[in-house]
């Protein structure tokens, strides 16, 4: 096998077993998660929502996807 392949494979490999890390610790502490990615987007993003294009975009990309994923009727297009 060719070195610059294998080297490739073996940073491929790092990669994955650091997301599933990743996802293991998320998944276990999901309680915290959640309550600092709401800190965050009450201090950071809602904040700072009218200021930049970029976040209201996301913010609004997001609003808008979830509300059509989860079929409500009360989501304001």
């Amino acid at each position: 096998m060719n070195l610059c392949t294998c080297q490739f494979s073996y940073a491929l490999c790092v990669v994955l077993l650091a997301e599933l890390t990743l996802c293991v610790l998320a998944f276990v502490f999901s309680s915290d998660v959640k309550r600092k990615v709401v800190q965050i987007l009450q201090k950071e993003a809602l904040v700072h929502y009218r200021d930049d294009d970029d976040l209201r975009n996301l913010i609004d990309w997001t609003q808008h996807t979830v509300c059509y994923a989860m079929a409500q009727p009360l989501c304001v297009s």
